[in-house]
This record gives C-alpha cells, sequence and structure tokens, in this order.
C-alpha cells in the first residue's frame, strides 16, 4: 500500500496511522499478549503510554517498525 502510495505514513502521526490501519483490516500483533504468554506480568510502558481504548497501537509495530530498506525497488 506504501508503494502503490495507498497509506501514506510520512509526516503522520502514529495515531492516524494505525486508525488507517484499523480500517483496512490489518492484523494486530499485541506485544503484551506475547508478553503474558512468556510470564510477564507487568505492562509495558508503551503498552501504557500508546493505549487507545481496548487495543494498543503497539499492535502495529511489527509494520511501522520496517527497516525503509524493504521498500526499495530491489526488495519490493
Amino acid at each position: 500500500m506504501i508503494i502503490k502510495k495507498e497509506l501514506v505514513v510520512s509526516n503522520r502521526k502514529k495515531a492516524e496511522i494505525v486508525a488507517d490501519l484499523r480500517k483496512h483490516d490489518f492484523r494486530p500483533f499485541p506485544k503484551v499478549a506475547g508478553a503474558k504468554a512468556s510470564g510477564e506480568t507487568e505492562p509495558t510502558e508503551e503498552a501504557e503510554d500508546e493505549d487507545d481504548g481496548n487495543e494498543s497501537q503497539a499492535d502495529f509495530d511489527y509494520l511501522l517498525g520496517m527497516a525503509i530498506w524493504s521498500l526499495t525497488k530491489e526488495k519490493v
């Protein structure tokens, strides 16, 4: 979607991008669920800071944290 210019991430707030990802039915991967499965009980600071209701913005870090070179012509 970024390559096709259907999703713009540059110069936008993370909350807006996450809202677009949810609107387009991208799958969230909660960090907290993975941490709880491995025995952690305390919420992470990121999860506390980025919580926007029932789901966290950090649920989409797997997409938003991609390396920019992933979008180069060679990689695509």
